[in-house]
């Protein structure tokens, strides 16, 4: 039977491999911005890491998966197109998922207002 220290570590091993495929995606998108599929696949990772960290109260970590959702959620609608920008800040935000991500225990800890004003300004 699994405990809740095995469905944490499930998470963020999941949450790893979400995390690998994120950067070439993004990257991908600065050649070809409206790719639908590659958009659908960016949400896809982040909407599971953001609901994943909500579940076992990694607030900070959602919150920023949050943000980042959202522009993804816009540029799959069609609502937003990535220009460079966009693809740096949510780099920026990659990086600080990982961050998090390794050090899950203090991750609540984090500042991340910056990576989030980054975010909404955009």
């Amino acid at each position: 039977m699994l405990n809740d220290e095995d469905m944490l570590v499930g998470f963020l091993e999941e949450a790893k491999e979400h995390l690998s495929t994120i950067e070439p995606d993004l990257l991908s998108l600065e050649d070809d911005p409206e790719n639908l599929d590659t958009l659908n696949r960016l949400f896809r990772s982040v909407h599971s890491i953001k609901g994943g960290a909500g579940f076992f109260g990694l607030e900070r970590l959602a919150s920023l998966a949050h943000v980042m959702e959202n522009i993804m959620s816009q540029a799959r609608t069609g609502k937003l197109i990535f220009s460079k920008a966009h693809i740096d800040a949510l780099l920026t935000g990659l990086d600080r998922l990982n961050l998090m991500i390794d050090d899950s225990a203090n991750s609540n800890n984090l500042d991340i207002t910056q990576e989030i004003a980054l975010l909404e300004s955009l």
